[in-house]
């Protein structure tokens, strides 16, 4: 389609409706798309999309963009209802192309459905992804009617909608960058998920502006997972902040990507930079780039400074070898902390370390290896808000019943979770000399 009025001369392309089908319609082609060019914008009052089985490139799309900067104005309408395998609505911009959704995606039958947005190209949802309680062509109510989405493909999309993130169910960042400037029904580690790359400008990236959330300029609750691991198969590390603000002149984001532990990081090695491993530590966990809340401190050894904030990051027990005693024990040692990489000069390649270290200054009330989840420390020390906060900048805790490390930090920087190898080797050694001395008093 490259012409306005490809689809009624005068402005009645306004009128009436479009029906892309899939295999759920009897007959129907799973491939079934529009492809706009030439710039051109189209206001039909609504697209009925029948979901796909696929939301692969060039394969699943309902929508293309393949040239030029398009606009659909009208509602894009779910028209049956997703199945386990038929359950994907794709919009797809190629890359040099744009596609802007300024009307409402509406998922308006029962059923999990999945909204893809995908492409080399950049995309804008302006209107709502929404799971209305009515249908929209016969007005029946309608529930149990939910949206996840997935961002795919190299390109940039963005949800810059007021309701755009009103959907209820998850957010996968497969590949390049979602752009959330409006805000999410579900922000935390357990709706979000990232996958891992290299840190670079195309791999998987999340941002989120703080001044359209519920709480504006309020960071809690902004979190993510990651979606493979090089953990045990199971284990997906999981990092939220659980308080913070930009209320000091923080930055409006918050940037998150996620990698996988490098060779150097998985233990059974001696292999330096970035960590020096004794021959059984190895980084708890995959590791979290957080970026965009600098408050203009500038950037030192790797790390930007920013507002005080607390973060909160899970960490895989099973990967826990070395030493003597319990997870408790050890942690109750300070082996198990939030690391980050430090790029000072004085450290050869960079090198992992207590997370507080790379603070700004320290609170007047800072308290260190507390042996409990944030929310109990924060209920105890009567910590509410930003203000309350900042005084225990530096503070620093482990849950080993959850298996959760937690700092209170002023800066922005690579972090992961962090057994201390130099601990390793000083409980076996502290271990062997009592056995030695508890012998010799024995014979």
């Amino acid at each position: 389609m490259a012409h306005n009025n490809a689809l009624g001369a005068n402005g009645t392309n306004t009128v009436g409706y479009i029906e892309i089908y899939g295999t759920i319609a009897g007959g129907g082609d799973d491939t079934s798309a529009i492809v706009l060019t030439n710039s051109i914008t189209v206001g039909k009052t609504a697209f009925y999309l029948v979901p796909h089985s696929t939301n692969a490139a060039n394969v699943g799309p309902q929508i293309i963009s393949a040239s030029g900067s398009n606009e659909l104005t009208g509602s894009l309408v779910t028209d049956a209802d997703p199945t386990a395998t038929d359950k994907f609505i794709t919009l797809q911009a190629n890359g040099g192309a744009n596609l802007k959704i300024s009307g409402d995606i509406r998922q308006d039958h029962t059923g999990a459905a999945v909204l893809t947005l995908r492409g080399a190209g950049t995309g804008e949802v302006s209107g709502s992804i929404s799971q209305p309680t009515t249908n929209f062509f016969n007005g029946n109510p309608v529930a149990g009617n939910t949206w996840s989405v997935v961002k795919a493909g190299s390109g940039t999309w963005t949800l810059s909608g007021a309701n755009a993130g009103g959907y209820t169910g998850s957010t996968s960042v497969e590949n390049g960058v979602l752009n959330v400037t409006s805000k999410l029904t579900n922000n935390g580690s357990s709706s979000v998920s990232i996958a891992p790359g290299a840190f670079g400008a195309s791999d998987a990236t999340l941002t989120r502006s703080v001044t359209s959330l519920t709480n504006p300029n309020d960071y809690s609750g902004l979190g993510s997972s990651i979606s493979t691991s090089s953990l045990t198969p199971s284990f997906l590390t999981a990092a939220d902040i659980v308080l913070g603000t930009n209320t000091a002149g923080g930055s409006d984001t918050v940037t998150m990507q996620w990698r996988l532990r490098s060779a150097g990081e998985t233990g059974g090695t001696t292999t330096s930079p970035p960590i020096v491993n004794s021959p059984s530590a190895g980084l708890l966990s995959d590791v979290l780039r957080l970026t965009g809340m600098g408050n203009g401190g500038g950037i030192v050894d790797g790390r930007d400074q920013t507002d005080t904030f607390a973060l909160q990051m899970t960490y895989d027990a099973n990967s826990l070898s070395g030493g003597i005693g319990t997870e408790l024990d050890k942690a109750a040692q300070g082996i198990i902390y939030l690391g980050w990489m430090s790029a000072a000069s004085s450290l050869s390649n960079g090198f992992w370390v207590n997370a507080v270290a790379g603070n700004f200054g320290v609170g007047t009330s800072a308290v260190t290896n507390v042996l409990s989840s944030w929310s109990s420390f924060a209920t105890s020390h009567g910590i509410v808000d930003a203000t309350t906060l900042a005084p225990y900048l530096g503070s620093w805790g482990v849950d080993t019943t959850t298996h959760t490390t937690w700092a209170v930090i002023n800066h922005n920087s690579d972090l992961a979770v962090v057994p201390e190898p130099g601990s390793f080797a000083m409980l076996l050694i502290g271990s062997t000399f009592f056995w030695l001395r508890g012998r010799k008093r024995r014979n």
